[in-house]
């Protein structure tokens, strides 16, 4: 009886619960049964499931070492180099553990992130419209949108259904005034935040659109909105987010470093990628023809936008009807326009563009976050300023929920269904599926990593030749380095990230110069450095591609291997296959 009680109001959360994993199985499928051996990609894919490995480790043996990762010796805080990932990477851990491959940490969080998005939107939708079949269609708008599903490179901006159910409790928080909400709200805004601090600053703006709007709209009768509990509540929230903050500060004061304002300008969104597609919807030669990407520049950066048909139809349609009735429109709804408004400017950046090229006429055309960059902390730090767009596409689609709802309203429920039924159909129809890529097993992995998965803890190790991240096509190969150090654990002076030290950088061009001279080697043993393995075989492909060190090329495998056999201050220990293992005594 009381089971019965609890699952009739409950039902609607748990059958959309429901029906949103079963679409993000559908949208990344077949992955959910190669959780541990295969992935969109293997580049940033290997990075991001060693900062999650790294850091759940750090967490749960040694959390005050939390920043602290194995790559770029002797710097500390290099899991600051790139998002933490926090959220996700305790969320996915125990899968981890359970398959023993690194990459499952991706997958896991990838299927889930995408419930979480789906379902979470649902929530705001059918709290607002109390209409069901409108909570599924903008959880499924906004999983389905090609610019979403374009992130799952990059899991710390897909992994942000966190920011909507935040919104979700702060918005009943308004309505209801009950001081739990208002912390459950400010729970999921620092789970969100140490996860990555860009979706926090959506919370930020979301909460200050929301505030703002209620209170106007509340005229005189409105009650002082934060007493002191809320202050403190806010202070406290803010605090920990500091903590995490911490770490990238020092990072910055270390190298004195900061993202140059073209670095966001670069990276901005343009009005003409909000209808550029990617391979992931079957629109794409269409839109693709209308997208005059041969005029653009050489070094330009097309960025996807492009949402979705029906989701491109409802914005158009929610914004004019939201546009008619502004003065008599419910203050979610006007919020969610305005928070949709917020995201989508800033998401063109620094100034406006048009065909990847700076507006100049009648004068270049400043934009909001050309001032926020100067003036808000954090923002400087902001590499990918389009991403902003994700602020703009989950508030847009949860408008389109509930205009759609109110639009529909007065159909026969045989009608609605229908409609409903059709929109969804269509949602799913224009999906173009994933590919997905084999991952290299942990049993697979070169023995030369066997290798060092059985040496002591206290070794240090250098892989040659090292590659900067321009050094293309070569820099790709650091990725699968630190990929393999997730299970070998050994502090390397090799490394992949967002951000590399710049006086690390200048190591790797003077070891690319130098090694493996006597000098160098001293080098390394002051840098702690006590194993050396040296990959024959690229140093192979690198004499013969003709790599450029200083006036020269650099030397062959053989070369390397036949100087290091001739120093005594090198002992080679092992070999595995072109694999050399030698020891700096």
């Amino acid at each position: 009886m009381l089971r019965t009680l609890w699952i009739k109001p409950h039902l609607p959360y748990l059958v959309a619960f429901f029906c949103f994993v079963v679409s993000a199985i559908y949208l990344t499928y077949p992955l959910v049964f190669h959780l541990g051996s295969m992935a969109t990609n293997t580049q940033d894919e290997l990075l991001i499931s060693w900062v999650q490995v790294s850091v759940a480790r750090n967490f749960f043996h040694s959390p005050l070492e939390l920043f602290n990762g194995n790559i770029f010796y002797p710097y500390t805080n290099t899991i600051a180099f790139s998002d933490l990932h926090l959220a996700s990477a305790i969320l996915s851990y125990v899968p981890f553990l359970i398959s023993g491959q690194p990459i499952t940490t991706q997958n896991v969080t990838l299927i889930f992130s995408l419930i979480l998005l789906g379902f979470s939107s649902f929530l705001l939708t059918f709290s607002l419209s109390k209409n069901f079949l409108a909570g599924i269609l903008t959880g499924f708008l906004v999983q389905f949108a090609p610019a979403t599903l374009d992130k799952n490179v990059h899991l710390q901006i897909l992994a942000i259904g966190w920011v909507l159910l935040s919104v979700y409790f702060y918005l009943k928080w308004l309505k209801k005034r009950r001081f739990y909400l208002f912390l459950i709200a400010l729970f999921f805004f620092v789970l969100q935040a140490s996860n990555s601090f860009l979706p926090g600053y959506f919370i930020i703006a979301s909460f200050a659109i929301l505030t703002l709007v209620f209170f106007i709209r509340a005229g005189k009768k409105q009650k002082p909105i934060f007493e002191k509990k809320h202050i403190a509540a806010i202070c406290l929230s803010l605090g920990v987010v500091l903590v995490f903050a911490l770490p990238y500060y020092r990072v910055s004061k270390e190298f004195a470093y900061i993202r140059d304002i073209r670095e966001a300008v670069h990276l901005s969104l343009q009005p003409e990628d909000l209808y550029y597609p990617n391979n992931l919807t079957r629109l794409q030669p269409i839109l693709a023809f209308f997208s005059n990407t041969s005029a653009y520049p050489q070094n330009a950066e097309v960025k996807v936008g492009y949402v979705g048909f029906v989701f491109s139809v409802l914005i158009i349609v929610a914004l004019v009807y939201c546009i008619k009735r502004w003065r008599r429109l419910p203050p979610e709804l006007l919020s969610f326009i305005l928070i949709a408004c917020v995201g989508l400017v800033l998401s063109f950046g620094p100034v406006l563009h048009f065909g990847r090229r700076t507006v100049h006429v009648p004068f270049p055309i400043p934009l909001p976050y050309s001032l926020l960059y100067y003036i808000l902390p954090g923002f400087p730090g902001i590499r990918a300023v389009y991403r902003w767009e994700m602020l703009f596409i989950l508030s847009m689609a949860v408008c389109s929920g509930v205009v759609v709802s109110q639009l529909t309203d007065k159909l026969t429920a045989v009608k609605r269904f229908a409609l409903f039924f059709v929109l969804l159909t269509l949602v799913i129809i224009e999906y173009n599926p994933m590919r997905f890529v084999k991952v290299v097993q942990v049993s697979e992995f070169p023995e030369v990593y066997q290798f060092l998965s059985n040496q002591a803890p206290k070794e240090v190790i250098v892989e040659m030749p090292i590659y900067n991240w321009n050094m293309a096509p070569y820099a790709t190969i650091e990725l699968t380095r630190v990929y393999y150090s997730a299970i070998h654990k050994k502090k390397m002076i090799n490394g992949a990230s967002g951000f590399s030290p710049p006086p690390w950088q200048q190591l790797v061009g003077n070891l690319h110069e130098t090694f493996p001279s006597e000098d160098t080697l001293s080098l390394l043993k002051t840098k702690g450095v006590t194993l050396i393995i040296v990959h024959v075989s690229e140093y192979d492909r690198l004499h013969e591609d003709g790599f450029k060190v200083g006036a020269g090329v650099l030397l062959d495998g053989k070369d390397v291997v036949s100087i290091l056999d001739g120093k005594k201050s090198v002992k080679m220990v092992k070999r595995f296959g072109s694999d050399y293992v030698y020891r700096i005594l």
